[in-house]
């Protein structure tokens, strides 16, 4: 039994399963110069604040940023900046990697993420604007075939059929979303690796011979599939007595 962070667990039975710097170079966009009756792109203060300070290129504050700028993007860290909307991220058509965790973004608020077909690392969550039990949230994430990495902490997830058809995804991360119903969806994720399911409600207990065994058996599944680290923090959630 391998042990990382709290189990990284491989295993036993089989169950039958269906399924930017001073020296940048300036934009040679056609950045505008601000003025009092054009709204800007990117609404939200904070997300603008955050894009200006990822582009490759230096896109001065008294010029408005254009969708040539933020075709640029390809990573954007924006976690922890108080970000209330995503209106007009929807332009970053090249973006790989975001990270938008711990906002004030609604979860009617993603429909911007749509856009972005390329994207393959996601990190939301972490908020108590609304959770993820959005069906247009759902439909966004779903839409996003090249997704290898996602993470949706803290979301109130209780229906995850919509990561089932994310055939690419290798790592997820499900922490803290304790209403989760199923977890049968990640047994359709042929090339899953490591999976956190840490403070899900996913009861264990050490059997006779000292393996860790738990109490859904979609969970176990991948467990003695053997190919998959599944990380459970045995000092959280229920210990099961059976």
């Amino acid at each position: 039994m391998k042990t990382l962070l709290g189990f990284a667990l491989s295993g036993l039975a089989a169950v039958w399963i269906g399924c930017s710097s001073d020296s940048s170079p300036v934009s040679p966009s056609a950045s505008k110069a601000l003025t009092d009756d054009q709204p800007p792109l990117i609404s939200d203060a904070y997300l603008e604040a955050a894009v200006r300070a990822s582009l490759p290129v230096v896109v001065t504050s008294n010029t408005r940023l254009t969708e040539s700028d933020l075709a640029l993007l390809t990573v954007l860290r924006a976690d922890n900046k108080g970000i209330a909307s995503l209106s007009g991220l929807e332009h970053a058509v090249n973006l790989e990697s975001l990270w938008l965790e711990n906002n004030r973004i609604p979860a009617t608020g993603y429909s911007p993420l749509a856009s972005l077909t390329k994207l393959k690392l996601l990190r939301i969550g972490g908020h108590t604007n609304g959770d993820i039990g959005s069906d247009s949230l759902k439909a966004v994430v779903a839409s996003m075939h090249d997704l290898e990495n996602l993470k949706v902490n803290h979301m109130g997830l209780t229906d995850i059929a919509f990561l089932e058809k994310l055939t690419k995804l290798s790592y997820v991360n499900l922490n803290s979303n304790l209403r989760i119903t199923s977890f049968k969806p990640l047994t359709c994720l042929p090339n899953l690796g490591d999976l956190r399911v840490q403070n899900t409600g996913v009861a264990w207990r050490i059997d006779d011979v000292g393996e860790v065994r738990v109490t859904d058996a979609h969970i176990q599944y991948l467990i003695d599939r053997g190919d998959v680290s599944v990380r459970i923090d045995p000092s959280r959630g229920p210990v099961s007595t059976w």
